[in-house]
């Protein structure tokens, strides 16, 4: 492969010419010298702290030099050379130059222009917080794994660690005889080599970038599963395996079995089959993200992965929705890839939409849409904040591009991506898409490449709204009002802002809008460009307007309060994704002051009614707020839990903590409704007999001959409830069913019960198990985060954070220690915020992304303080006595 064919001379006008020590190339690499092959040995065997590596890159040079810049970070270097096309080599030295992992690689004679190979042996430790190549121990047994994205190939093997730079990759390695190895490309040989060892090697692969280079090696269970049939779109066969920890094979069968559907929907949405010679499904124990989409080797948390027919329904939707996610990027980040991290967004953005079509094509019963929405609403919640991230944020280190991973970026960049398709139709946006994939496989494309796409389908020109929304950030306010005496409907656009915030007003949109009106047999559509915009009734006067049609638009919306009275009129009229919409418009109207909370709790109860199970349970977070937040006594504590008990008693719902009766339930929707209603009455409502029927099914689960009445779908509930409520005897039994189980979902469930004790001493020993290596990486934040829960548990843990922090830094995962500011966003109390701020800033500025999450978790806290002093005043017409029930 040239250079030209790699799709990123459009960079080569924002990358620098040169570089020094006084202006290191932090962000971009300097042009003139890049990769056009890697050819990687490694010796890896994950029982020793070290794996040594050879590297042979092959580059092409614009002009004669005798530097080069690339990436490693905490490489032990032994030999650095240069190998010319006429058999001469010129020795080289490296020296890492900054801790982020630019090198520079100084030769004793420049490099001629053309073609070399660059040629570097090095020896590095195991990744110690699930980065580049780390270790993990499970079952008694030794893994390695990868996970690479966003910049952290550098740690495995020098490269040109940017996202451009797309080659492929030739491995080869060295590794014990009874281990298997895994990786993106087919293995094409395997060779013993005396001394317990073997030698295996893999094809080449296609051109990718280094964040998606794969390798795993252990004693696995490999399951080879039937291949995946061709298609109407697919000529040949796919072949599919599962991976798993040596014992956990057998969990495999619903995850290899639902794959290939799930592929089938993607491959006709794309009109191209799928890009890559094979599919491995790999399920790693300990993992920092939920998945990664390495070409050919996906890798999955083990509860996304290892699950039956028989697992929660909640479980078995995630498998759904992550296996569609990670499939999409095989096309969209894979196949085609972003040429820098300020579009990541093109990346997650698109597989993260593309994830929620595909599951309703893939199983409609999943309502994956109701998925989308809560998504939709968190993204909305960050993005009222002042400083809140762009979509396409600039991004010049390492820190901008860690902080990049975040809801703006998956959930706001998909449902921006949802709003264009509404606004040009699903078949003229599938069509721009599949134009895309077409025009840049196998290179890269940015946000101006996507957009001339879509553009092209539609003979339109979408950049200036798509730039309204990707280019700054901030989130649409839409009123709309009926005004019969002018025979119009008003509309206006503003900046929404909760109570409390310093955001900056001005702010204008091209936003597209779709408004369903009273009598109109189709949606009214329209760019809103200006301040304000009206649209003639032609001489009739709706009861209702609903400003945002089938929920398909991002940004809040208002109508005057007398006008909601006659949109909950509209009943069957409006579709259910409608119905969520009038819950996230009160939802804003409330954090905004927009809307009382006593008119809040009147649609409050008229929403619990609807016959749609989703609406009825999407005022449940409102009636949690109210209750946790607002009502500071405990008279009105139980008077709120009594009138929210009270919406939802009849339906008894405490039967769905039996097994058989959730089963019974006719599909997984109610069974759903009925499990999260119940977890409400619970733990919100604080129903007794709620409480009393879930205390008795924890006290069945830990017994082995009852264990199987218990509903898995309400366990969390159950177990929290056990925990709150049974004694230490029931917490002791809980803390060594946790300790000797490898299932990784019973242990996210059984530890987030256990985070809920308002027992200090049991708060104790799990916070000791956190410091001292009992609990996996990936499992101290829930943790911490389920802790935080209990009021009473706040100040001792706040204490805790400040006392441990170095020790829990270097136990969790890189990417989850920002979200050790979520402790602001819990606290909501104004004596904390200096201390908070004080304590986390200098411990957080070293860690990329988390001086900004602090800085969002304050913003969203002192938003949180005053709106709460505001709201906590209008509460006087919940005191009509206190309901115990």
């Amino acid at each position: 492969m040239d250079a030209s064919s790699s799709g990123r001379s459009s960079l080569d006008t924002r990358r620098p010419r040169g570089a020094d020590d006084q202006n290191l190339p932090l962000g971009l690499l300097p042009v003139g010298v890049e990769p056009l092959w890697y050819a990687l040995a490694l010796t890896v065997d994950p029982a020793l702290s070290r794996f040594s590596g050879h590297i042979a890159i092959t580059v092409a040079i614009q002009d004669d030099t005798s530097v080069v810049y690339l990436h490693g970070q905490s490489l032990a270097v032994t030999a650095t050379l240069a190998r010319l096309p006429d058999g001469r080599t010129i020795d080289g030295r490296y020296t890492q130059v900054h801790e982020d992992g630019v090198v520079r690689l100084l030769f004793e004679q420049p490099l001629p222009s053309g073609r070399a190979v660059i040629e570097i042996e090095y020896s590095t430790d195991f990744g110690r917080t699930l980065q580049g190549l780390y270790s993990v121990l499970d079952g008694g047994e030794q893994y390695a794994y990868t996970q690479l994205q966003p910049v952290y190939a550098r740690q495995m093997f020098p490269s040109f660690d940017e996202p451009a730079f797309k080659t492929p990759f030739e491995l080869s390695l060295i590794i014990d005889e009874t281990h298997v190895a895994i990786a993106n490309a087919p293995m094409i040989g395997e060779t013993p080599i005396g001394s317990g060892k073997k030698l295996v090697r893999f094809a080449p692969t296609q051109p990718m970038p280094t964040y998606l280079v794969a390798l795993a090696v252990g004693p696995f269970d490999v399951v080879d599963t039937h291949a995946i049939p061709p298609n109407a779109v697919r000529e040949r066969p796919l072949p599919l395996r599962g991976v798993a920890v040596r014992g956990k094979g057998d969990q495999l069968t619903y995850a290899l079995r639902e794959a290939g559907p799930i592929l089938d929907v993607l491959e006709a949405y794309f009109d191209r089959p799928y890009p890559y010679d094979k599919l491995d499904l790999i399920a790693v124990p300990d993992f920092e993200a939920g998945a990664m989409e390495n070409t050919g080797a996906i890798m999955f948390r083990e509860r996304f992965l290892l699950l039956s027919d028989d697992s929660p329904p909640q479980q078995r939707r995630a498998y759904a929705v992550v296996m569609a996610h990670e499939l999409a990027h095989m096309w969209f980040g894979n196949l085609v890839t972003m040429p820098w991290w300020d579009d990541l967004w093109l990346n997650e953005s698109f597989a993260t939409w593309l994830s929620y079509k595909v599951v309703a094509d893939y199983d409609a019963e999943q309502n994956p849409f109701r998925a989308k929405i809560r998504h939709t609403a968190r993204a909305m919640k960050h993005d009222g904040l002042s400083n809140a991230r762009r979509i396409r944020e600039p991004v010049g280190s390492n820190d901008d591009i860690v902080a990049a991973f975040d809801s703006i970026t998956y959930s706001k960049g998909g449902a921006v991506l949802n709003m264009f398709e509404r606004y040009l139709g699903p078949e003229l946006f599938r069509d721009g898409m599949r134009a895309h994939i077409q025009r840049f496989a196998h290179k890269s494309a940015d946000v101006h490449d996507l957009f001339d796409s879509l553009s092209k389908a539609n003979a339109a020109d979408l950049w200036p709204a798509a730039e309204s929304f990707l280019l700054q950030n901030g989130l649409p306010l839409v009123y709309a009002a009926i005004d019969c005496q002018q025979d119009k409907l008003m509309l206006a656009q503003s900046r929404y802002r909760p109570l409390g915030s310093s955001a900056e007003e001005a702010r204008r949109w091209e936003i597209p809008i779709c408004l369903k009106i009273e009598g109109a047999t189709q949606p009214q559509c329209l760019l809103l460009k200006n301040a304000q915009a009206t649209l003639p009734l032609d001489g009739t006067c709706p009861a209702w307007v609903l400003p945002n049609a089938d929920f398909s638009g991002y940004y809040h919306w208002r109508i005057p309060i007398e006008q909601y009275d006659a949109l909950f009129t509209a009943g069957s009229t409006l579709t259910e994704a409608e119905w969520l919409s009038i819950t996230e418009s009160i939802h804003a109207g409330l954090a905004s002051g927009h809307l009382s909370v006593a008119s809040t709790w009147s649609m409050i109860e008229r929403l619990a009614a609807s016959q749609y199970p989703s609406v009825s349970r999407s005022v449940l977070p409102l009636i949690r707020h109210i209750e946790h937040r607002l009502a500071d006594t405990p008279k009105m504590r139980w008077t709120v839990r009594g009138r929210a008990a009270d919406l939802y008693r009849s339906m008894n719902a405490y039967r769905a903590f039996d097994r058989g009766y959730l089963l019974a339930l006719p599909n997984n929707e109610q069974r759903i409704h009925y499990s999260d209603i119940a977890s409400f009455m619970a733990e919100t409502a604080y129903d007794q007999p709620t409480r009393a029927a879930a205390l008795k099914k924890a006290q069945a689960f830990l017994r082995e001959d009852e264990a199987q009445s218990v509903s898995v779908a309400t366990l969390d509930t159950i177990l929290t409830v056990g925990v709150q409520d049974g004694g230490q005897g029931f917490v002791d039994a809980l803390l060594t069913r946790f300790s000797q189980s490898s299932n990784a979902w019973f242990r996210d469930t059984a530890l987030s019960a256990l985070a809920r004790s308002r027992d200090p001493a049991t708060g104790d020993r799990l916070r000791a198990m956190a410091l001292s290596g009992q609990l996996k990486g990936n499992e101290i934040r829930r943790l911490f985060v389920g802790q935080l829960q209990e009021d009473v548990n706040r100040p001792i843990v706040w204490e805790w954070l400040k006392d441990n922090i170095d020790t829990l830094m270097a136990r969790m995962p890189a990417g989850h220690v920002p979200s050790l500011a979520q402790v602001a966003d819990q606290l909501c109390e104004a004596d904390y915020t200096n201390d908070i701020d004080q304590t986390l800033r200098p411990h957080l500025s070293q860690v990329p992304g988390g001086e900004r999450r602090l800085d969002s978790a304050l913003e969203a806290m002192a938003i949180c303080i005053e709106s709460v002093a505001a709201q906590r005043s209008e509460l006087s017409f919940f005191d009509q006595g206190v309901r115990r029930s």
